[in-house]
């Protein structure tokens, strides 16, 4: 087409040689890919999955909510890149640093995880350490920028944030999309200690007002996903 994207349907196949870019592959529903390549990317591919699959044992185990909303973040994350810029070469990165941005939280206690009252600055101190932990277990994996992408999602426009209070486009734009999406996830689900949530639309609303924290387009393009009834089902 115009915009360089294919259409594929259940049962198409295609091929490529000689890549000399990423090629993004997006699916609309869950889907079965058979992908078959040389021994050598095959085994890469094995590892990776292998990877994958350890680091998700380790959050799931240590917090079931943390593994579910990892999921719901990874969905609204790509559902908003792929409303800015379904041609964006960035779908890889941010698919694994939103599923494991909150990795690093397997170093917090689970009294501290789940209190229902506000922090002691102890306890704030090490809840604000938790993207430097992520960005500590992913990087030997899947390498330094994809940490970094994790290690920002708690970073905030005007420099509130952390670990680094960093500003503006000090943050990576990637990391810009998962605080938004893990902001909005955070208001939308209950948690044990939380007695009521927003609604998908006040929640969007909400962040799209705080455009001193939040990217205001990354915010619009949520709220536009959530009045067109186009997010992906979350987990529960």
């Amino acid at each position: 087409s115009d915009k360089g994207l294919v259409e594929l349907s259940e049962g198409d196949s295609f091929y490529v040689s000689e890549l000399k870019e990423d090629l993004a592959i997006n699916a609309i529903e869950n889907t079965r890919l058979l992908y078959v390549a040389n021994s050598g990317v095959f085994e890469g591919i094995v590892d990776f999955h292998e990877n994958l699959s350890e680091l998700m044992k380790m959050v799931d185990a240590k917090d079931s909510y943390t593994y579910r909303h990892s999921i719901n973040v990874m969905n609204y994350s790509l559902a908003i890149l792929r409303k800015l810029n379904p041609g964006s070469s960035a779908f890889n990165d941010l698919t694994t640093a939103s599923m494991f941005h909150d990795v690093g939280k397997i170093y917090i206690p689970i009294d501290v995880l789940n209190k229902p009252g506000a922090f002691t600055d102890q306890e704030y101190k090490l809840m604000t350490k938790h993207p430097i932990y992520s960005a500590r277990l992913i990087a030997p994996k899947f390498g330094n920028k994809i940490a970094t992408i994790a290690a920002e999602h708690h970073e905030r426009l005007d420099g509130s944030g952390y670990p680094n209070g960093l500003k503006g486009d000090e943050i990576c734009f990637e990391s810009r999309i998962i605080a938004v999406a893990d902001s909005f996830d955070a208001m939308t689900s209950l948690r044990t200690y939380k007695t009521s949530v927003k609604t998908p639309i006040a929640a969007a609303e909400e962040l799209l007002s705080m455009s001193d924290k939040y990217d205001s387009d990354i915010a619009q393009a949520l709220l536009e996903l959530v009045l067109a009834e186009d997010l992906p089902i979350i987990m529960t």
